[in-house]
């Protein structure tokens, strides 16, 4: 007997905790008859914020993948992609995985970049792209620099007006020598 389990099936963990999958490649699983067997499969995570799943974890099969979610499943199941790219192109979906986050994740530049590919050529909108990245930096680097304008600007009015506001560098020396002559004191 031969057991197919599809692409964008889903995999519902029977704790709640536990993260959910998606399987991502077409399996066939022969049995023979009054036989068991065991197998591996394809799948990644739907639900980036729980807990991975151990070796006593179970799951039931779901329903399957649909919209946004089945056409990135089609597409890591027809390019074989079965790695951090499609499992980051998965949450960009599910979670709507920020970069930010998925680099805390550990997802490197150039497997953001990936998912982001794989995104596009499945037809699926990304949560965000490299310009928007370009677009924060930019601003970033703009405050940046407006903020050291600033600065300097203040340092520069502080200097000019000896570090005391409404006294000159003259009236502040001429104070000190008045001080020190009327106590014979130096202080």
């Amino acid at each position: 007997m031969d057991i197919i389990v599809p692409h964008g099936l889903l995999l519902v963990a029977d704790n709640s905790e536990v993260e959910n999958k998606v399987v991502t490649s077409r399996h066939v699983i022969h049995v023979e008859a009054l036989s068991t067997t065991n197998t591996q499969l394809y799948a990644m995570s739907t639900d980036m914020n729980k807990h991975v799943p151990d070796i006593w974890s179970s799951f039931q099969a779901g329903e399957m993948a649909q919209g946004d979610l089945k056409k990135v499943v089609d597409e890591l199941n027809a390019t074989d992609t079965q790695k951090a790219a499609g499992q980051i192109a998965v949450w960009m979906v599910t979670d709507s995985a920020q970069r930010d986050k998925l680099e805390q994740f550990g997802a490197s530049a150039s497997e953001i970049e990936e998912a982001l590919d794989i995104l596009g050529r499945a037809g699926v909108d990304p949560p965000f792209t490299i310009e928007d990245m370009e677009t924060v930096f930019l601003t970033c680097l703009g405050l940046f620099i407006l903020v050291i304008v600033l600065i300097a600007v203040i340092a520069f009015i502080n200097k000019r007006s000896g570090g005391k506001s409404g006294i000159s560098p003259q009236e502040d020396k001429s104070e000190i020598k008045e001080e020190i002559e009327g106590d014979g004191k130096s202080k």
